[in-house]
């Protein structure tokens, strides 16, 4: 994640890495050497991710420069750099779907940003369809009930003007 001031260089807030496991060479960049380059570089927040929980790490740089855990509070891991970002240690293994995701407090504010607000508006738009269907049937049903009217009215007339015939030919 990244932030760019005004006319101003990327600033890189947080990294994340997958830590890789397929050579013990390749953990060990991950969780040193990079570590150390990302703490150089003033990289604010370092996450390293893993399938295995024990093997995943959280970072947080001290004024010095040095990283520091990042301990989590009530099993969440809170960023210090990112406001309301924030996630529980245990869905990293877990993952549960975007729906339970989307629902739960802990992400709500961040998971699919607008995925709510378009939900709300698709309801909205949705209840504005089903209200202008019923008008519309309404309508419909009106008009139904205005043309059988009019063929009574007319059959009536019709029939009025045999009776007037009949009498005016007598």
């Amino acid at each position: 994640m990244e932030q760019r001031p005004p006319g101003g260089e990327a600033r890189v807030r947080l990294c994340i890495e997958a830590l890789s496991d397929k050579k013990r060479a390749d953990s060990e960049r991950d969780a040193v050497v990079k570590k150390a380059e990302y703490a150089a570089g003033g990289v604010p927040e370092y996450y390293i991710l893993h399938r295995e929980p024990e093997r995943q790490a959280f970072f947080t740089r001290t004024a010095a420069g040095v990283y520091v855990p990042l301990a989590p509070a009530q099993g969440l891991i809170h960023s210090r750099v990112l406001p309301g970002f924030a996630f529980r240690l245990t869905d990293l293994c877990r993952r549960p779907d975007h729906d339970t995701l989307r629902d739960d407090p802990v992400y709500r504010a961040f998971v699919v940003p607008g995925w709510q607000e378009a939900e709300r508006r698709a309801a909205a738009e949705g209840q504005a369809r089903e209200a202008a269907e019923r008008r519309a049937q309404a309508e419909t049903s009106r008009a139904d009930t205005a043309q059988a009217a009019l063929r009574q009215a007319e059959a009536r007339a019709r029939a009025a003007e045999e009776v007037l015939a009949r009498l005016r030919s007598q």
